[in-house]
């Protein structure tokens, strides 16, 4: 997207070269991370643009805070469902694999495949698995050594978002297996586009703001522009015989209150 000068909007400083470029492996951008200022006010500046990676590229996949998914070799039809933060002061940000012992059972893993103490348990569909803070609800039928696993959200573009969407709509459903594949690609393509969604949003609301400063400089400007106007009026319609004559009684009765004062005072 250009302005009327031709100049890219999403480019940061480089506004001459265009932000993003499709290639082989998705979208590669090509400006920085600067927001040109523009003067508005006495020593006053707001942002006339924004950098297109802050808006379409740096989006916290997941839920914002961790990443659910199924490993890729489970035979089982298991799904992931909701999942959240219920306590943000005992998650760690930490690599964590829910594995399944059994049909029934299910211990968590940390990164070095050391159980966490007291998560293990038995399963019960649509139940939430809790630790470390956080908790995911599975459902369906997993299989034993089934592997769900749970990582920190990291950075990634709004473009690879939509694409893992339109994937996730193309994957068949014709086994109980794959069908449990497409919805769980499903679901995560939608927390995704959900925390993409909120990234623009906020984006929107930060822009708002900036409107908002410049309509408020923009009327504080008016209202000096007709002070300005009307002292200039002032000054050119002046009467100077009339401005002499106000002004010498004006100085005759500064004159007498001064000798009136200083008789006082002695």
């Amino acid at each position: 997207i250009q302005d009327g000068n031709g100049q890219y909007l999403y480019a940061g400083y480089s506004t001459g070269v265009r932000p993003f470029v499709a290639t082989a492996t998705g979208y590669q951008y090509n400006g920085d991370q600067g927001q040109r200022l523009v003067q508005i006010g006495p020593g006053r500046q707001i942002a006339d643009s924004d950098s297109g990676a802050a808006i379409f590229q740096l989006v916290r996949n997941g839920n914002g805070t961790f990443v659910a998914a199924p490993a890729a070799a489970n035979a089982g039809s298991g799904v992931i469902g909701a999942r959240g933060v219920a306590d943000f002061s005992q998650w760690d940000a930490g690599s964590y694999s829910i594995v399944f012992t059994s049909a029934t059972t299910y211990d968590v893993l940390d990164g070095a495949s050391v159980p966490v103490p007291g998560a293990a348990g038995t399963y019960t569909p649509g139940q939430n698995v809790t630790f470390r803070g956080v908790q995911v609800a599975i459902e369906g039928a997993p299989a034993t050594g089934d592997r769900f696993t749970v990582g920190p959200s990291v950075s990634r573009d709004m473009f690879t978002m939509v694409q893992g969407f339109a994937d996730a709509l193309a994957l068949t459903t014709s086994t109980a297996r794959d069908a449990a594949t497409f919805k769980n690609a499903m679901n995560a393509s939608i927390e995704h586009l959900d925390q993409a969604l909120g990234n623009v949003l906020q984006a929107r609301a930060d822009i708002g703001g900036r409107l908002q400063a410049l309509e408020t400089q923009q009327n504080t400007n008016t209202d000096l522009g007709l002070q300005l106007k009307t002292t200039l009026s002032q000054t050119r319609d002046l009467d100077y015989s009339e401005a002499v004559t106000r002004m010498n009684q004006q100085l005759t009765a500064l004159q007498a209150a001064q000798a009136s004062y200083v008789k006082v005072m002695g």
